[in-house]
């Protein structure tokens, strides 16, 4: 996956498409990790798979909310 590092207000910005940002909320602190070849991008304080299960119980609790007509 190719993304481009764009300069916002001066300072250098990475857009995650959707797919990934999903499991990250705006305003969340993430940690940047340099990697062989890279750069890994982890929430702090929670691992990934942490936050994977956040996400999709967020999402469903959100979808049983819809169902239940809330």
């Amino acid at each position: 996956m190719k993304v481009s590092l764009k300069t916002v207000s001066g300072e250098r910005v990475l857009f995650l498409p959707e797919g990934l940002g999903e499991a990250y909320e705006p305003g969340c602190v993430v940690e940047l990790v340099a990697v062989t070849g890279g750069v890994k991008v982890r929430p702090v304080g929670l691992t990934f798979p942490e936050a994977v299960t956040r996400l999709f119980t967020e999402k469903s609790d959100l979808l049983q909310r819809i169902r239940d007509g809330e």
